[in-house]
């Protein structure tokens, strides 16, 4: 295996160490950094153990959201028995740091295990997906399972699948039930298909920067929704207040919100809320993916619609 094969896997295994180092239910941040190799695995290569194996194929399940059959988990097994077989050290560290990160994540509460993963897979997905042009065998393997199981739309550099045109979907659905402070209903199966088709359509057309910035979305909607959960009324009033200018919102909201401003003069708002609140911006900001495709909520109609008129599948 060359340099850049190996650079691929190592990168993509350190995307989560700053993720799963932090502590508990603080902000979650990327790291793309990996840590000293003495804080991963001594010079001496350790044994590799059933348990090993199980905490790494874990750790790539969850943070790639797939399942693996019991003949897959054999194929998978077969990569890392062939890692110890010809001694590839770098290939063996990657083993042995997801397997570290798996047990240290194991061991928070559960909603904070599903946030990790699903703040990692985002930037996770990309760079298993580079590793794979870079001639790693388990990571085009891997590739090729996300593929099927996250329903390619369209192939390329920055593919689309139907699970990024969800996870986008989710978190426009999201950011529409926050400002609007209505019930903003899921699509029905034959409106996503739809979608579906919609975005598959316009995706080879937008701009690199737009078709990454919507992959990375992947897991975004987990996330936020479990940082929202945790923060108290005030702050997600205030959380509203910003994202919206008032708009929406009752003259009682509006003057509890003056009071709490007032109230902050001069104090910091926890670090983990001032995130939450860039992510929500970010939301507002990235509105512009989601209309391209040509898919909106129409509230008065209480509907999806496209661009042009209703598509007669979402009847």
């Amino acid at each position: 295996m060359n340099e850049k094969s190996r650079f691929g896997r190592k990168w993509w295994i350190g995307i989560a160490v700053g993720c799963l180092l932090l502590p508990g239910i603080g902000p979650l941040t990327m790291a793309v950094a990996q840590p000293p190799e003495s804080e991963i695995m001594s010079e001496e290569i350790p044994e590799l153990t059933e348990e090993l194996f199980e905490q790494y194929s874990a750790y790539a399940r969850n943070l790639l959201d797939i399942k693996l059959s019991a003949s897959q988990r054999e194929t998978q097994r077969k990569f890392v028995e062939n890692y110890w077989m010809q001694g590839r050290s770098e290939n063996i560290r990657t083993v042995v740091t997801a397997a570290q990160l798996y047990r240290k994540v194991m061991n928070t509460p559960a909603d904070v295990r599903l946030q990790v993963f699903a703040e990692a897979r985002g930037k996770a997905i990309p760079e298993i997906r580079k590793a794979a042009r870079q001639g790693d065998p388990e990571s085009k393997w891997l590739e090729e399972l996300v593929n099927e199981q996250h329903g390619l739309l369209v192939a390329g550099e920055i593919p689309l699948t139907c699970r990024i045109v969800d996870d986008n979907l989710e978190m426009d659905r999201f950011h529409r039930e926050i400002t609007s402070g209505e019930r903003v209903r899921p699509m029905s199966a034959a409106e996503k298909r739809t979608t579906y088709q919609a975005w598959a359509k316009v995706w080879p057309s937008l701009p690199m920067e737009k078709r990454r910035s919507a992959s990375e979305m992947q897991g975004k909607p987990t996330v936020l929704k479990l940082r929202w959960n945790r923060m108290g009324a005030e702050d997600r009033l205030l959380a509203r207040y910003r994202m919206t200018g008032g708009k929406n919102m009752t003259a009682e909201e509006r003057t509890m919100v003056q009071n709490l401003e007032r109230k902050m003069a001069g104090m910091m708002r926890s670090h983990a809320n001032t995130l939450l609140n860039n992510e929500l911006q970010f939301m507002k900001q990235n509105q512009s993916i989601i209309m391209s495709s040509g898919t909106y909520w129409n509230p008065s109609a209480n509907r999806w619609e496209q661009h042009g008129g209703i598509v007669t599948e979402f009847q």
